[in-house]
């Protein structure tokens, strides 16, 4: 009476062993379920990524426009300094004469407020 056929107790010394096994797959089956979670969401995660690529993406465009933008003011100074004149570049004023349309340089140091200062560009 109180056995059922083939089925019997364990040893009282295998009972820690069972007890971590079972606490040890109700772990494994709560780490699955957090990575299912994790997993579930992943759609989301990605699109918000795409929208966030996105916006990055027209802020790279803007500043790379305003670099072009800058770079060819750059260029243009270049250019106007190298056609001008040597004497012209190294003057610290200049001025164009309205009736003659002369241009007229002070260099660097001079007090430009003499006429005898100024002398004709090149």
């Amino acid at each position: 009476m109180g056995k059922v056929a083939g089925v019997s107790k364990p040893p009282v010394w295998q009972l820690p062993a069972i007890i971590a096994g079972a606490l040890a797959a109700l772990g494994g089956l709560g780490t699955l379920a957090v990575h299912y979670a994790t997993f579930a969401t992943l759609p989301e995660r990605v699109e918000a990524g795409e929208q966030k690529n996105v916006a990055q993406d027209e802020s790279l465009n803007k500043l790379a426009t305003i670099q072009d933008f800058w770079q060819k003011v750059y260029e243009q100074q270049q250019q106007a300094t190298a056609n001008a004149p040597q004497r012209q570049r190294l003057a610290q004023q200049t001025w164009q004469d309205p009736q003659t349309g002369t241009w007229w340089c002070c260099p660097f140091g001079d007090h430009c407020e003499r006429s005898d200062s100024w002398f004709e560009c090149d």
